[in-house]
């Protein structure tokens, strides 16, 4: 009988040949940003996320919406959903705020290049597409054209909007975190930075029924993407930018094949110093040390060339209630988050004599830090029903 390990390695060498067949096969400049086709059945989720942070400012706002096809069709909970997220005091105990509103599918407008999606992202053509959503009380407007991003988000009284600059992709060839080897293989879901930090060209936030109103042509932004089948059953996200540093994260318990797998996906960026360094399950090793009761989450990830330590967090009274994120029959409360991490990362090069020796080490501010599923403190966030 051969040892456990045997199977699992030649697993592992198995889903290498594979992936190796389709980069071959499939080989491209990639952009996952545009709309996939919407299947006839479920479970399928499609949502993107954008992080706007001033690095001189107590303000922080984010976006987030999508649509959901549920497993099951008599399913009543909510599949259209668009979240401001937003955080605009300095005290150490005020949490990051959302304003959620729900629409029905029916209202949703999704196009590309000016027509409906009949086709998913080709892998070549830049981001070219608009998501429209609305109702009585509530619209929202994200549109992609000419490397410029715009978006128009009316929610319950609440607006958010404003225009962002030409994108920063992940890779040189617009690759995503996933990576040339990932990124065609069938996975339960699947993730795409689509820029690393736009420069905004200017953005607006008024809520009426605070008085707050903010206006800014000086903040950086994320954007991403997430699609497939749900949401893991337990997941750490992280996001985080300096005036030289750059690190995203994303990872937990995958279910593949009825098997919960750790897998993380992480990149690091020092612009400064010239630093792009990607992990994906394929090439890396990752431990990770977290507790959502407390706010932190350590992990440390090595490749043959590189190790990198990212020890992140967070005042726990800074975290949100619980936020929606997209499973399989809708949208239900599943995570929690804050836009006050702190990130110490120390990055390592492999050295045929001296080993690993450390060539960056940055403390990043201001991150976004998330705990979802089964990682938020005793798993308060159960599926619930709006």
């Amino acid at each position: 009988m051969k040892p456990l390990y045997y199977k699992e390695s030649l697993i592992t060498w198995r889903f290498l040949q594979i992936c190796l067949v389709l980069v071959l096969l499939n080989e491209s400049n990639s952009n996952q940003f545009d709309p996939h086709v919407l299947p006839k059945y479920g479970p399928f989720f499609e949502g993107w996320y954008i992080r706007i942070t001033e690095s001189h400012s107590p303000v922080r706002f984010g976006l987030l919406f999508g649509h959901v096809i549920p497993e099951d069709a008599s399913s009543v909970t909510p599949r259209v959903l668009a979240t401001i997220l937003y955080k605009t005091c300095q005290d150490g105990n005020c949490p990051l705020k959302s304003i959620d509103a729900f629409f029905n599918f029916s209202s949703v407008s999704i196009t590309a290049k000016g027509h409906r999606v009949t086709k998913d992202p080709d892998d070549e053509s830049p981001a070219n597409f608009e998501w429209v959503a609305s109702s009585n009380t509530s619209m929202a407007i994200f549109k992609v054209v000419n490397d410029s991003t715009y978006f128009d988000f009316k929610l319950n009284g609440a607006r958010l909007s404003g225009k962002v600059g030409r994108h920063i992709p992940w890779g040189p060839h617009g690759e995503g975190p996933e990576g040339p080897f990932i990124e065609h293989f069938p996975l339960p879901l699947s993730w795409f930075v689509y820029s690393l930090r736009s420069q905004i060209v200017h953005y607006e936030f008024q809520d009426p029924t605070t008085g707050i109103v903010w206006r800014s042509d000086n903040a950086v932004v994320h954007l991403e993407k997430n699609w497939g089948k749900s949401f893991p059953k337990a997941w750490i996200w992280a996001q985080g930018t300096s005036d030289v540093a750059y690190v995203a994260l994303s990872g937990g318990l995958v279910t593949i094949a009825t098997v919960d797998v750790l897998a993380y996906l992480i990149g690091y960026r020092n612009f400064a110093k010239n630093l792009s360094v990607n992990f994906q399950p394929i090439n890396s090793v990752t431990v990770s040390n977290h507790n959502g009761c407390r706010g932190y989450a350590n992990l440390t990830v090595t490749s043959v060339l590189h190790k990198l330590i990212l020890n992140m967090t967070t005042n726990i009274n800074q975290l949100s209630d619980c936020l929606y994120g997209p499973m399989k029959n809708g949208f239900t409360k599943a995570c929690v988050e804050s836009y006050d991490a702190n990130i110490e990362a120390v990055l390592y090069k492999k050295h045929l004599i001296d080993g690993f020796v450390e060539v960056d080490h940055q403390f990043i501010l201001k991150t976004g830090l998330e705990f979802g599923g089964e990682y938020v403190c005793r798993n308060m966030c159960r599926p619930t029903v709006p």
